[in-house]
């Protein structure tokens, strides 16, 4: 049978939605018809005398505390990578004056000339720019003018080099963190491009679950799929599983490519910056199980997909072979990426949209964040069940809890959780939709869907949509947890709307509330805070920082 290497594209790839209210992932296609695949391994150059090992790491590298400036080095990795079937490699940028670009023009590119070896730049956003808010301004004259003359510089010193990977005939450049971007993310990028004098082919780290991603971006791939969660060794696999669902109908439904993660585990214990963060523990079988996943759920012709890493130490990702386990990693990698191309199970799914008129931004309701940053909330939703027409439950879904949820695709954000729930925001991307997949065995039969949610503000409306037919009602719920059904009857009959505690509310305001509208906001009857995300938030913020850090 044909391996990945050898298969070229030979028709179109099969579509992805189904005919009338069932929408499917994409249907399975010979092997003729799969496209070739390359593989990729995020890298970092930045190892050295007095450079990262003194910050502390779990493992013990095979090769020692080497100096990632060494071309015996790079020429072991280049073995490594070759025995592992990777195509290229991701390599960490960090600006023109640190150690790691350094080692990147004056050894990396110039050792890999000349090989099948193809690397790109890992453009390290973190490290690159301040944030306010949390969020890098695009909009600001500074970081406007740091993008330029980073774009800029990449292409002078490492675009034209012969082994700089290209994809629609584009240099690939990979933006860490994207979706802290924020401002005129369109004109900062068309603009730093024109001043560089190349467009790139522009890959978007956009989270672990699928949003719809800037336009500007070609691909997006999540840097890795690990969350900080308890239980996370148990559920971790049907969790890629069904964000890579997720992410492989958003693709399909939208206009980019999707590049999927795969790693070997997750372990801060032994850096100096570990902050009691959950360990997804290393295991071989995990790793090529999520590893035939990635396979299955990228799109694009190359298909691409991203190991994270092959040699972060900190973090204990690296596939690079230690004294613990040799080369068994590299051993796998070859063994999943070199087998013959399958596309994802097909599964009969279909649509629930919600369709938004308004929204409220987050800093009218968290004082905590700047006007023009962060979210545009719509409402949170912890649970959603589905009736038969005689009331009968069909299905319930706890939103936020890694093995109950449903497959989404666009307008649903990171998980939050206090000791009582988790829940997710929904939110109003530049479409004013939020979707999410129910099971066609569920939803032929749904007569009404129950969400258990809450609101920003008082008085909040917004459409359902169930599958193709365009069954729709308007709802609208008040601030406090509240359970809202809406009937999604056949077509001919008026869809009905009832709460727990019905009021007639006014529209959504574009006023910010009250202070003491806000502290209502912020925590509910119950106690339990919604704006603040213990894990979300505090888990994800203290990762960003120590990522900002490492140069």
């Amino acid at each position: 049978m044909p391996s990945r290497r050898t298969l070229l594209k030979a028709g179109a790839t099969a579509a992805a939605i189904g005919a009338g209210s069932g929408v499917g992932t994409a249907a399975a296609v010979s092997e003729a018809e799969r496209p070739n695949q390359l593989v990729g391994a995020h890298y970092y150059p930045w190892y050295g005398p007095n450079s990262h090992w003194e910050y502390g790491y779990v493992g013990t590298p095979q090769l020692g505390e080497y100096d990632s400036g060494s071309e015996a080095v790079v020429r072991e990795h280049m073995q490594m990578a070759a025995r592992a079937g990777i195509d290229w490699l991701n390599v960490a940028w960090w600006g023109p004056e640190s150690y790691s670009v350094d080692v990147l023009e004056d050894v990396i590119a110039p050792t890999l000339a000349g090989s099948a070896l193809r690397f790109a730049a890992l453009y390290e956003t973190l490290g690159r720019f301040e944030r306010t808010d949390g969020i890098i301004n695009l909009s600001a004259s500074g970081p406007r003018a740091t993008l330029a003359a980073d774009f800029a510089h990449i292409a002078e010193t490492l675009v034209s080099t012969e082994n700089y990977l290209h994809v629609d005939g584009r240099p690939v450049l990979y933006i860490y963190v994207a979706d802290i971007l924020g401002g005129d993310i369109e004109g900062a990028i068309a603009d730093a491009q024109q001043d560089a004098g190349v467009e790139y082919y522009l890959i978007g780290d956009i989270g672990r679950t699928a949003v719809l991603p800037h336009p500007v971006f070609d691909a997006v791939s999540p840097y890795v799929m690990y969350r900080s969660a308890p239980g996370i060794n148990d559920w971790f696999e049907s969790y890629v599983e069904q964000r890579y669902r997720g992410w492989h109908l958003l693709a399909e439904e939208t206009d980019f490519e999707f590049i999927p993660n795969t790693m070997p585990g997750f372990d801060k214990t032994g850096s100096r910056r570990f902050d009691g963060e959950a360990v997804l523990q290393r295991s071989p079988e995990r790793y090529e199980r999520v590893s035939r996943l990635a396979a299955q759920y990228a799109t694009g012709d190359p298909e691409m997909v991203l190991i994270t890493s092959f040699n972060e130490w900190h973090e204990f990702t690296a596939i690079e072979p230690g004294d613990a386990y040799v080369d068994t990693y590299l051993g796998i990698t070859d063994r999943v990426f070199s087998a013959p191309l399958t596309g994802p199970p097909k599964i009969p799914l279909v649509p629930l949209a919600f369709r938004w008129d308004n929204y409220v931004a987050e800093s009218a309701v968290n004082p905590e964040v700047a006007p023009g940053a962060g979210r545009r909330l719509t409402i949170a939703v912890y649970r959603l069940s589905c009736l038969d027409s005689d009331g009968r439950q069909l299905a319930a879904y706890d939103i936020g809890t890694p093995t109950a949820e449903l497959i989404t695709t666009q307008g649903v954000a990171q998980a939050e959780s206090h000791s009582t729930r988790s829940w997710r925001w929904f939110v109003a991307n530049r479409n004013m939709v939020s979707t999410l997949y129910l099971p066609e065995s569920v939803a032929s039969q749904t007569h009404t869907v129950v969400l258990s949610c809450r609101a920003p503000t008082d008085g909040f409306a917004f459409t359902l949509q169930l599958g193709e037919e365009g069954r729709r009602a308007s709802v609208q719920t008040d601030r406090g947890w509240d359970d809202v059904s809406v009937q999604v009857a056949s077509q001919d009959r008026e869809p009905e709307t009832t709460t727990d505690e019905r009021t007639e509310s006014e529209q959504l305001s574009s006023e910010a509330p009250s202070a003491t509208e806000r502290e209502q906001t912020a925590v509910s009857s119950d106690g339990v805070g919604i704006l603040p995300s213990v894990v979300a938030a505090g888990a994800v913020a203290a990762w960003l920082i120590w990522r900002g850090q490492d140069e």
